[in-house]
């Protein structure tokens, strides 16, 4: 995180000099506006039961007016164990998710690496049968093969790549097309720079990418 500080001082600086944005530094101005999804509330969520859980979500989405919404599957412990904090309540919160909020809202989910391929799998088709817009990160990070075989068994797409650090592993990801829409990690992957060669891989490859960012304050500015 302190290599991509300084990068954002760098490019701040320069920006401020030649009077342009970070963004117009290191490339050039593809999509004026970027859409954003609702995802509060971590911590709580998956330790709530989810009609507790929802009824923050449903707080946030009237405040905020959002189009999408970001929910969470399983523990999140990047274990692949198919650990819940509760038995079924991931399928449960799936459907109550969607009967909620409608068909016209975007839903999303992210498994943060959860479950193991078969129960990755399982958990998908029940996504697809509610018409969830993309899958993230069912498996954990690193499982990269295992990754590319929930892929394979599913049609709604996959997300994932905000913790890699490496171009090879990007390499495989793009090579193998892994994930539909890959989440280049700003702090992870070490800063604009380096994720705009990642971006240019993507575009090479014909596939999305949407930054992630993490990490508390540093990240949102």
């Amino acid at each position: 995180m302190q290599i991509v500080s300084i990068e954002f001082a760098i490019l701040d600086i320069l920006g401020n000099i030649v009077g342009k944005t970070a963004g117009h530094l290191i490339g050039d101005l593809v999509i004026p506006e970027a859409a954003i999804y609702l995802w509060t509330h971590l911590g709580e969520l998956r330790k709530k039961e989810p009609e507790a859980s929802l009824e923050l979500v449903r707080q946030d989405y009237e405040a905020t007016e959002a189009k999408a919404i970001k929910i969470r599957a399983g523990r999140g412990d990047n274990h692949g164990h198919n650990n819940e904090n509760a038995p079924g309540r991931a399928e449960k919160l799936i459907r109550m998710v969607r009967e909620m909020f409608g068909d016209e809202i975007v839903l999303m989910i992210d498994g943060n690496g959860t479950y193991d391929v078969k129960e990755a799998i399982r958990i998908g088709k029940i996504l697809e049968e509610h018409n969830y817009y993309f899958y993230e990160e069912p498996i954990p990070w690193e499982c990269c093969k295992e990754q590319k075989l929930v892929e394979l068994a599913l049609d709604i797409p996959v997300a994932g790549g905000a913790e890699e650090f490496g171009v090879h592993t990007f390499r495989y990801l793009f090579g193998k097309e892994v994930f539909q829409t890959v989440q280049t990690g700003l702090f992870y992957y070490t800063g604009m720079v380096r994720t705009m060669q990642v971006a240019r891989m993507a575009g090479a490859a014909g596939l999305k990418i949407t930054p992630h960012i993490s990490g508390g304050g540093l990240g949102y500015v």
